[in-house]
């Protein structure tokens, strides 16, 4: 039998997957009844389609009933449906002489549901092409069963695949270290807005490799960001301490022989601080939460240069001297060395 990479963690996660009740085929399914696993994603993928055209005929019917009333029509409404589980309007709609609502509402609550199916069966298929994809296998660790089901509560409703890809890296990410994602975290991705999320990729640039956000001059720090997404950063709680606009003091001890780097997620260049004398260096930073940290970490962001530059050039009230250095690998390690480039200070 040939060994697939990830091969032993995709099998545990299975086995945490299918208590969902997806109705995909797990892998174990797959090898026992003897099926390619293409095949059988395949056949997977053809029903999904016909699941998909079924739910639009669907729709379609339960927002143009035959013989619609303004009754019907509010008893009809995604929130109506939704929020009834235990369908006692509906009961009570029947017991009216609203009979021919029923059927709609049902037929609507169905649509739901499997629209539900099919988004998690096509984050979980998402989930497998990753960790197959993955060189190595990782120690695993077991679901808790509340986060599980918080979990498949955000998967099941998104049907846009960049938002199904961060749904199956959070959970992967679960898998290989118990507490990578909060309940907390959960909870925002599940509400977070498009204008939400384009306003964390663009700080997400912008931190040091130890999460911090250097302040700035006013005049270089609206180039990247403005106060007003910064105190919007720290409503939603990816910025902490903040305390209002002033930040956080970050210490930096430099001295004689003691050159201090600060790396941001840039591969070509680095700061470095230094003195002639022993010195704590107190730089003004925000810093990333718990949360925020957690969901930078579904995503790779690079720093801009120039914004790597502006830092240094930021730094000048420090009483000690600032470099812009490149970033230089040694062949045939994994370490590096920093070329002075450009003296700021």
């Amino acid at each position: 039998m040939t060994w697939m990479p990830g091969e032993t963690l995709l099998t545990r996660i299975w086995e945490s997957i299918e208590k969902l009740g997806s109705g995909l085929a797990s892998p174990m399914q797959i090898k026992r009844e003897g099926r390619a696993r293409a095949e059988v994603r395949a056949y997977e993928i053809q029903c999904e389609d016909k699941a998909r055209q079924e739910i639009a005929e669907r729709i379609a019917m339960t927002r143009h009933p035959p013989d619609a009333t303004p009754q019907m029509a509010r008893l009809l409404s995604p929130t109506n449906i939704q929020t009834n589980s235990s369908n006692l309007e509906l009961e009570c709609a029947a017991e009216q002489g609203v009979g021919p609502v029923i059927s709609q509402a049902i037929l609507a609550q169905r649509s739901q549901n499997l629209r539900k199916l099919c988004n998690l069966r096509q984050v979980i298929r998402i989930l497998e092409e990753e960790i197959e994809n993955s060189d190595s296998e990782q120690e695993i660790h077991p679901f808790d069963e509340d986060w599980l089901n918080s979990w498949r509560e955000g998967a099941e409703k998104v049907s846009n695949e960049h938002m199904q890809r961060l749904w199956a890296r959070i959970l992967s990410g679960e898998s290989k270290n118990s507490g990578s994602f909060s309940m907390r975290t959960l909870e925002f991705i599940k509400s977070m807005g498009t204008e939400d999320a384009k306003l964390i990729e663009k700080a997400a640039k912008l931190f040091t490799k130890n999460m911090y956000f250097i302040k700035m001059k006013e005049e270089n720090l609206r180039k990247w960001l403005t106060v007003r997404e910064i105190v919007d950063l720290t409503d939603m709680g990816i910025i902490s301490g903040s305390h209002g606009l002033n930040g956080l003091i970050w210490p930096v001890s430099v001295g004689p022989g003691k050159e201090t780097p600060i790396f941001f997620n840039n591969e070509q260049f680095a700061l470095i601080l230094f003195s002639n004398h022993d010195y704590t260096a107190e730089i003004p930073v925000y810093s990333v939460s718990r949360m925020g940290q957690e969901i930078l970490g579904l995503g790779k962001f690079k720093t801009p240069d120039e914004f790597v530059k502006d830092c240094g050039l930021s730094l000048g009230h420090l009483n000690t001297g600032v470099i812009l250095a490149k970033i230089n690998e040694i062949p045939e390690t994994d370490e590096i060395y920093l070329d002075p480039y450009e003296k700021f200070f």
